[in-house]
């Protein structure tokens, strides 16, 4: 197995990831940050995998094209988050519980950001429950 590092914009969140890391016994290195703004060298890791919030992003293409440039040429990036649906739910939470929270919210898959270079672009349902999916799996491969 090789190293795994976690990134998140919340320190609260971190210490929650901190917190079951530790207690799993798992060696991961934390990091406070931006998936705008990754505070990794280009060509650094040998997959990507971001889960959850890009739907909240208000730069998804930035956050995408840095995904991109810290994997090295022939890793795969993998990008999961919410369906529309869920999301509405989580933004309507969100609302609630900070009055200062941007209410638009954009739960497409976006796809339509992944430069036409990347290779072996596919888009799946994930998490079906009732005969219906309540998120989606985007995938690509970083060219070799």
């Amino acid at each position: 197995m090789g190293e795994i590092y976690g990134l998140d914009i919340s320190a609260a969140q971190l210490t929650n990831c901190h917190r079951l890391v530790t207690t799993r016994g798992w060696s991961v290195d934390l990091f406070l940050g931006k998936a705008e703004e990754l505070p990794f060298k280009s060509d650094s890791f040998d997959s990507v995998f971001h889960i959850g919030g890009i739907n909240f992003f208000t730069e998804k293409k930035k956050a995408i094209d840095e995904m991109i440039r810290v994997a090295r040429p022939g890793s795969k990036i993998v990008i999961a988050d919410e369906s529309e649906q869920v999301a509405r739910v989580v933004a309507r939470f969100l609302r609630l519980s900070r009055s200062t929270q941007d209410s638009k919210v954009d739960a497409s898959v976006p796809v339509h950001l992944v430069p036409k270079t990347m290779k072996e672009i596919r888009v799946d349902g994930i998490w079906k429950m009732h005969g219906q999916y309540h998120g989606y799996c985007l995938e690509f491969r970083k060219p070799g």
